[in-house]
């Protein structure tokens, strides 16, 4: 997936950043240029660090909603990236949800937490 990162200073992409960094989930190599990301600013990175910061520690995460193809905000992708659903997707989910219903349209989204014994949930085609 090609893609631009654009304002390198966005405020939703440093946040974005700190979490993967705060969450622990990169490995030493990608949390070291993470930091520096973070510390000197991604244009201060080097040619090759600030490849590695794309292709290994931001571009994995990326990803559309899956109900509607929207490409999520920096604040939303590490949502996308748990769920598949941008946070209006995913909130129409939970109102489907509370009354009982769901959307043909909208997925089938199940957690980690739910029951093992669950049937396998079998997604609305989209």
């Amino acid at each position: 997936m090609a893609f631009d990162l654009g304002n390198t200073n966005d405020p939703g992409l440093m946040a974005f950043i700190s979490q993967l960094v705060e969450d622990s989930s990169l490995s030493p190599a990608e949390d070291e240029v993470a930091r520096a990301a973070l510390d000197q600013g991604i244009d201060a990175l080097s040619t090759e660090d600030r490849g590695r910061l794309e292709s290994s520690v931001i571009e994995p995460y990326l990803g559309d909603c899956e109900a509607c193809g929207t490409t999520p905000a920096w604040e939303q992708v590490l949502m996308v990236y748990d769920t598949g659903l941008c946070a209006t997707c995913f909130d129409k989910l939970e109102g489907a949800d509370t009354l009982g219903v769901r959307p043909e349209w909208m997925p089938l989204v199940t957690t980690p937490d739910e029951d093992e014994d669950a049937p396998e949930p079998v997604p609305a085609p989209l």
